[in-house]
């Protein structure tokens, strides 16, 4: 899946050869999915909604083409865009919805799995305040949270394992990073590495501690 929304489904072995892939002039890799034609892709969009794309229904890539523009693989509506991506086949996981708020609605996975074929599903997170970042979690893991107040940037470690999951779609989340008055969360990412344990904190809510003043 590249920053221009071109996907390609390539064959393992083809994959293996470690061809150079074409992609448009400017465009980027953002993240490869190992998976089968069993696996269904799932995009989020700023309408709060997801739509399924079916692996078994598209045509396999060279590493020679540019791939498939999956907005025209979708049925998506003028205004419209896609904010996040995933391949998924079991539906095991979690996917964290980061509002600017503060809060993080954990659903599980399973809720955006169904029995039939269907190409959308509606009210997929909520939008009752903005929503700042989407992640989709195989198990439990590390995340940094970035809070945005008074010209100063605070940043909170923590595992995701300390936010209780949801089944409904919609929930609103519960606060997690702590954003006061006049702040609002920024950023929500995973962490790789080991030199940002200091900003780790094992409740929830919490402000994180500061990293930087841009005064």
């Amino acid at each position: 899946y590249t920053k221009e929304s071109y996907i390609k489904k390539i064959n393992k072995k083809t994959f293996e050869r470690n061809q150079e892939q074409r992609i448009k002039e400017g465009d980027e890799i953002l993240k490869e999915y190992q998976s089968t034609s069993n696996s269904e892709l799932l995009a989020f969009t700023t309408k709060a909604v997801v739509h399924k794309l079916y692996l078994d229904e598209i045509e396999e890539s060279k590493a020679s083409d540019l791939g498939l523009y999956l907005p025209s693989l979708l049925d998506l509506e003028k205004d419209e865009t896609i904010v996040y991506v995933t391949v998924e086949e079991k539906f095991e996981g979690y996917v964290l919805f980061g509002f600017e708020n503060g809060k993080i609605a954990k659903i599980d996975l399973s809720a955006y799995q169904t029995k039939t074929r269907r190409k959308k599903l509606i009210s997929a997170f909520s939008l009752k305040d903005k929503l700042i970042s989407i992640l989709s979690l195989k198990e439990e893991e590390d995340i940094l949270l970035y809070r945005y107040m008074n010209q100063k940037e605070n940043v909170l470690l923590i595992n995701s394992s300390i936010i209780p999951s949801k089944v409904t779609r919609t929930s609103q989340g519960v606060q997690t990073l702590r954003v006061g008055k006049h702040g609002k969360m920024t950023g929500m990412e995973r962490y790789v590495g080991s030199n940002l344990e200091k900003y780790r904190a094992k409740k929830i809510p919490s402000p994180g501690r500061q990293r930087k003043s841009f005064i």
